[in-house]
């Protein structure tokens, strides 16, 4: 597997995503060897230039709050593939942090008025379709079907990251691959 992950400061595991910091000592370093690892690993794709760029821009952000880090990321992803979504920073906008997980998204669900409530698959042992059920909200887990793309012309490698797709397809043919997915 090739994940990555940032450097943090010392983290509460009931910190919220908000309050979580990248460690300022060691991020630089970690973000300069991470941009030429991908630079590296990605020599040859077609969209290199153009995603590097992307994920400097957004590893470079003025903030040392993972939060942050993350919305940035996601909302200049969107920005890229023409997309537009409301992103809102739950954290802040509900007041209930106190709340385990699933608590708390049955409670944004509720606040929102929500009939149905779409998770990553990889959410599926987080939260219980009965749980949700009681509330009269559909709980459902997305399945993105993922049809192969070239991968320098190896064996194709399912879901490795936002990044590999970024790096080997078009903003079409991307919003054409999300709008290709089943849900469980």
């Amino acid at each position: 597997e090739h994940l990555f992950s940032l450097p943090l400061s010392k983290v509460s595991s009931s910190a919220l995503i908000d309050e979580v910091r990248v460690d300022e000592r060691v991020y630089p370093i970690w973000r300069d060897k991470f941009l030429r690892s991908l630079a590296q690993a990605y020599a040859r794709a077609p969209y290199r230039d153009l995603v590097l760029e992307l994920v400097k821009t957004t590893l470079f952000i003025d903030t040392d709050r993972i939060g942050s880090i993350a919305s940035d990321s996601l909302r200049r992803v969107l920005e890229y593939l023409g997309l537009t979504t409301d992103i809102v920073p739950t954290s802040r906008q509900y007041g209930n942090a106190h709340l385990s997980s699933q608590e708390r998204v049955l409670d944004i669900c509720r606040m929102e008025g929500a009939g149905q409530y779409i998770n990553a698959q990889g959410g599926k042992h987080l939260y219980s379709k009965d749980s949700f059920k009681a509330f009269e909200i559909e709980l459902s887990f997305i399945r993105p079907q993922l049809d192969p793309y070239p991968q320098f012309g190896e064996a194709f490698i399912p879901g490795l990251s936002i990044i590999d797709v970024l790096m080997f397809n078009s903003e079409g043919t991307i919003r054409t691959m999300l709008e290709t997915y089943t849900l469980d």
